[in-house]
């Protein structure tokens, strides 16, 4: 832990505190603030733990993007010049929690009383709480009301809502705990199958007072505890030390007290194999400059290849208005990166620190040979090894599933996988072309057909079919007929096939512009055209549904006749109906992983290649 949370990653250190005197003011003389001596002293403490060190100590504005900078920041939590107001402090706190860059953050206070502190800042940061005050309802909540106007309403022991809050699960609460506040309710008359929910709201609701305007926020899921004075918290890319200030002795000085107190809580902590992984790859990315060290990547005929490959992935643009090169530009990043994330794959500290906690973990767990966990228990074991026990065997499944299909999409063009919503229809497809028919400018001069309506580019895509039971699709997972996507936060599952004979539900839509992706409105999107059967033009005036003026390149000649003439002969003598192409804007929702992919492509091959067979069923049957 201290290898990789504290040894590594922390080599600056930045002092917030308002009694502080900056640097500049220590150097000239001038510093007249009251606990200069202890700002000198804890500067001088933490050089000489090679760290750099700097001091704040006026924070008008916050602004967690400066002080993010800095890997670790010792934090006055009563920011305001002679006042217990905290809330400067917890707005920077919330700012880091949701930054980038992992944050280390001890809150340096005198406050008596640092179990409030404690809560007071798991409350602001996790947030959430008022969904679980309004989850309140049905015959608990009419308990509740009586006992609220009979003026009989318990207050909840701080032991119960320190608990609750450093899981945010009512399981959270010792059985004790529990056990005490369940009997008080039900001594006051209320039946003891409600009791759980009234206690589970009472404690909620005293946390989100706490929260003030950040009970309403969605939940962060912070976690954290305060057993042995060793209070701790961590959420989001934040692990924050609620510390007491002291003033050291000669034994133990200041700066080595908060590095100790640093120290028990992350131990205390114990972040589990997933963590670790995650801080030693940000420990390899900034102390080893891997892309920096690419000398592959340095040479002036690589640099021109991959601006190349740039160029032709953008296209012709015209330059007199704003250009979105947002796509092709994170297409080349993607590219550049996926090297870095080959040499991190081997890099062999990483594996050997990473090696060490797994084993240390299932050391700890107690598991032998004999007392392996079986398959069936496998799930709940990971949960505990992970030290994620309010986590749901529904919910693990999914994101694992979820996780090894699908990544988020980073092209600058359409390609076999894309999965993308016709927001229109409120229908889900898959691409299953081959991805060589999908490069975008690949010119294809013996494909006479799809060379003479271009840029419209015919692409074959499968018909997602929601799934009507997401717990039986992950049962069926590994039958490899389902898709499972994140659309915004909702967890979806899907069929790809129709559910009549297994087959696909196929069709060919045209995208425009070759299939490039392009921005809007913060989404990956793409123009293009579906051919419909639907009521057209009486008059003859043309092809229907001409391309709206604001999405993707405009259609050669040729593309213009195809779409003229998809209409049946007899629409252009008076008839009411006939085949025409709708065009409209798609948004691209993930991108299924390379094997995933394929497997679309050959389920398409596999129904397209198929021959019929002599054979007839019995009438009825």
């Amino acid at each position: 832990m201290k290898s990789s949370f504290i040894k590594k990653p922390l080599r600056t250190v930045l002092m917030i505190d308002d009694a502080f005197p900056t640097y500049s003011d220590l150097c000239s003389g001038t510093a007249t603030h009251d606990q200069k001596d202890r700002a000198a002293a804890l500067y001088g403490g933490f050089r000489a733990l090679d760290m750099l060190c700097d001091i704040e100590n006026t924070i008008e504005e916050v602004d967690a993007d400066h002080l993010r900078k800095s890997d670790l920041i010792v934090l006055d939590y009563h920011l305001t010049v002679n006042s217990n107001d905290n809330t400067k402090a917890i707005q920077l706190l919330r700012q880091l929690a949701t930054s980038h860059h992992f944050n280390t953050i001890v809150v340096y206070t005198a406050a008596p009383d640092q179990d409030a502190v404690w809560l007071d800042v798991i409350a602001s940061l996790s947030g959430g709480w008022s969904k679980i005050t309004a989850s309140l309802d049905g015959e608990p909540k009419q308990h509740w009301e009586q006992l609220k106007e009979a003026g009989m309403l318990p207050s909840p022991t701080k032991e119960a809502v320190m608990q609750f809050a450093r899981g945010g699960v009512l399981g959270a609460i010792e059985k004790p705990t529990l056990k005490i506040a369940i009997d008080e309710l039900t001594g006051l008359g209320v039946p003891a199958n409600h009791c759980s929910k009234i206690v589970e709201y009472l404690v909620a609701k005293e946390l989100a007072d706490r929260a003030g305007e950040y009970a309403a926020e969605p939940s962060g899921h912070a976690v954290g505890n305060f057993a042995n004075g060793k209070r701790w918290i961590q959420v989001g890319n934040a692990f924050v030390v609620i510390m007491q200030k002291t003033d050291g002795t000669e034994a133990v000085s200041e700066t080595a007290a908060i590095m100790a107190a640093l120290n028990e809580a992350l131990l205390d902590w114990r972040p589990n194999v997933v963590q670790v992984l995650i801080s030693e790859i940000q420990n390899a990315l900034e102390l080893e400059g891997f892309a920096g060290s690419d000398t592959v990547l340095r040479k002036p005929d690589m640099q021109a290849a991959l601006t190349y490959n740039l160029l032709r992935e953008l296209g012709p643009v015209d330059l007199s208005k704003t250009v979105d090169a947002r796509v092709p530009v994170m297409s080349l990043v993607d590219k550049v990166v996926d090297s870095v994330r080959r040499r991190l794959s081997t890099h062999e500290d990483l594996l050997a620190q990473v090696e060490r906690t797994l084993i240390g973990d299932l050391k700890s767990s107690g598991w032998t040979l004999d007392k392996w966990p079986k398959e069936t228990k496998l799930v709940s074991a990971a949960t505990e090894l992970a030290r994620t026990e309010g986590a749901k065997n529904a919910t693990i499944m999914f994101r694992l599933n979820h996780f090894l299909s699908t990544e988020k999409f980073r092209r600058a063009h359409l390609t076999t996988g894309t999965v993308f919503h016709h927001r229109a229809k409120d229908e889900y497809f898959a691409v299953a072309s081959p991805a060589c028919d999908l490069v975008a400018g690949q010119g294809k001069p013996m494909q006479l057909w799809a060379s003479a309506i271009s840029p419209m580019l015919p692409i074959v895509v499968i018909r997602l079919h929601p799934a009507s039971s997401m717990d039986k699709a992950l049962s069926a997972a590994s039958q490899a007929e389902h898709l499972f996507l994140e659309i915004g936060d909702e967890p979806r599952a899907f069929k790809v096939d129709s559910g009549v004979g297994h087959q696909p539900s196929y069709e060919v839509i045209f995208a425009r512009d070759e299939g490039r992706v392009r921005t809007q409105a913060g989404k990956i999107v793409f123009d293009g055209a579906r051919l419909l059967l639907r009521e057209s033009p009486q008059n003859g005036d043309g092809p229907p549904d001409k391309p709206s003026e604001d999405g993707g390149a405009a259609l050669s000649s040729a593309a213009e006749a195809l779409a003229a003439t998809v209409a049946d002969p007899a629409t252009s003598a008076g008839s009411a109906a006939g085949a025409v192409f709708e065009y409209d804007t798609f948004e691209i929702v993930e991108q299924l992983r390379g094997v995933n992919a394929i497997h679309l492509l050959q389920l398409v091959g596999q129904h397209l290649s198929r021959v019929g067979l002599d054979f007839v069923s019995t009438p009825g049957s």
